[in-house]
């Protein structure tokens, strides 16, 4: 098997813009970022610049390459660009590598070739590079298809079992792609003309990541490689950057592998800032996620550690520190009534109710929310989040929807009406059993006029009360025998729901989430 390799720290003590700069990696994760002209393009090529994988073919006699037909490591000429005018022996640039587990340093640096070119050389490892296998996209993936010559389009064959996966991840990331006999890196079943650029820089990624796995059941010895992307966010969708890094996050522990990627994104980096914070309560992942964020505001090229997200933005955008203030502002979040503010305060975690801040004054219907988004007003545009029940249907990055497919209120009546008699639910401390519940005027009131018909409830038809279904429930929720019992310990249907249904309540956190990384970005940058 061999030795395996994972970075720790770079220390650039010399290499064009960058001097005396130190860069940290995470086990899992390494993000690069900050301003054009700082170098991080640069870094990428420089860990592609110590890693081989040719000797592991010539010692096997067997010629493992990625899905593309490619060697799983990077051409010199692909990642670093060297300028015979400037890149010139007398600069002596010089790179320290630091290893996990290993206390020798390892040094990159620059020798004088025969033609007065500089060539580098890896120095503490017998003058050879590390037998690391390693896979570096480049910005030349994002050509638009329908102006590529017809040798650069990537053919592939997948078996039935990866040709599933790889559709199953894209599908994560960007829905919804089918089967197709013949995949290409512009995504199953779209032809050049019409895969859009983000399906076509995911589809690249994730092949990537699936030649990874090959390789993983190939290849004996694997112990893990790198994969290394320049502008992971380009052409992207801000939802499915996020659901990106999810699914990065999840292969690079499956595969073992470091995923060093740039990025310019406000949305990433706040998710990416979430995601650290995350894994940093847990000893066993508290190093798997590193943020390196470089600036040239004074001067020279540094390696910031910014207390906040706002600052990193600030930077970007060439502004001012904001005051702490606005900093830590806390996100509005709007419901369409009551019942849906209630489900909310129930199922969201901890630390997302912590950054938000529910409405208590302003309840408009779904209509009238999305009227106000389409008019372009800013708070409801992208300076907040909305949430709509689980019935309603939209498109927007600050829009969410309820968990489960009736509105509130009726989520809380048929779960009385689906409980049984005998459920230890009813041996509460209010003494409210399901005779009680059968005998409430609103429950009657309900049972007689409506049905539960295909999903929902809906009138009966020898209905002659002039009153609109949700009409029923509303009155049903403001009960207070209803409101008593909700109040009860242990007795509150949402909590109950949140411990039962925790694949469903997790997946909606998520989104939440996402929500608020997206309107944070917004906040920051406007």
């Amino acid at each position: 098997m061999d030795e395996k390799i994972i970075i720790n720290k770079l220390h650039i003590e010399k290499f064009r813009e960058l001097e005396d700069v130190y860069v940290n990696f995470g086990r899992k994760l390494t993000v690069i970022s900050g301003r054009n002209g700082t170098g991080k393009s640069s870094l990428l090529g420089l860990v592609s610049q110590f890693l081989s994988f040719r000797n592991v073919n010539d010692r096997n006699d067997i010629n493992y390459k990625t899905l593309f037909n490619e060697d799983f490591e990077s051409e010199f000429k692909n990642h670093l660009k060297i300028s015979e005018k400037y890149d010139t022996p007398d600069k002596k640039y010089k790179i320290n590598i630091f290893l996990e587990g290993k206390s020798k340093l390892y040094t990159l640096s620059t020798t004088k070739r025969d033609n007065n070119h500089i060539r580098f050389v890896l120095r503490g490892n017998e003058d050879r590079n590390f037998t690391w296998p390693s896979s570096y996209l480049d910005l030349r993936r994002l050509t638009p298809m329908v102006y590529r010559k017809e040798d650069e389009e990537k053919k592939l064959e997948l078996d039935g079992e990866d040709k599933k996966l790889l559709i199953e991840w894209t599908n994560s990331v960007i829905p919804k792609i089918e089967k197709s006999e013949n995949i290409s890196t512009n995504i199953p079943e779209k032809d050049i003309k019409s895969a859009s650029s983000g399906e076509d820089n995911v589809g690249q990624i994730l092949i990537t990541l699936l030649s990874f796995k090959k390789l993983k059941e190939n290849y004996k010895a694997y112990n893990g490689g790198i994969v290394l992307i320049d502008e992971l966010d380009a052409t992207l969708f801000p939802k499915s950057q996020l659901k990106l890094l999810d699914l990065l996050l999840n292969l690079a522990g499956k595969y073992s592998l470091q995923i060093i990627f740039t990025t310019h994104s406000p949305t990433m980096l706040n998710y990416i800032y979430e995601l650290k914070q995350k894994t940093e309560k847990n000893s066993r992942t508290s190093n798997d996620i590193a943020v390196n964020y470089l600036t040239n505001t004074r001067g020279k090229t540094e390696n910031m550690n910014f207390e906040s997200f706002g600052d990193i933005v600030n930077d970007l955008e060439f502004k001012t520190t904001v005051n702490k203030a606005n900093n830590d502002r806390k996100i509005n979040v709007y419901c369409e009534d009551i019942e849906a503010k209630d489900m909310l305060k129930r199922i969201l975690n901890r630390d997302i109710k912590s950054q938000i801040n529910i409405e208590s004054k302003v309840t408009l219907g779904a209509e009238q929310y999305i009227s106000l988004i389409k008019a372009n007003v800013t708070e409801f545009k992208k300076n907040s989040i909305i949430v709509l029940d689980g019935d309603k249907k939209f498109n927007y990055e600050n829009v969410i929807k309820l968990p489960f497919s009736l509105p509130p209120d009726q989520i809380v009546y048929k779960f009385f009406e689906d409980e049984p008699a005998e459920s230890q639910y009813w041996e509460n401390d209010l003494k409210f059993n399901k005779t009680n519940f059968a005998a409430n005027e609103t429950v009657n009131a309900i049972r007689h006029n409506l049905e539960y018909d295909n999903g929902k409830y809906v009138l009966r038809e020898h209905c002659k009360e002039n009153k609109r279904v949700r009409e029923y429930f509303k009155e049903f929720y403001k009960d207070d025998e209803i409101k008593r019992l909700l109040n009860t310990r242990g007795c509150n249907v949402f909590t109950i729901l949140k411990n039962k249904q925790k694949k469903e309540i997790e997946k909606f956190n998520n989104d939440f989430l996402m929500a608020i990384n997206y309107v944070k970005s917004n906040i920051y940058i406007n």
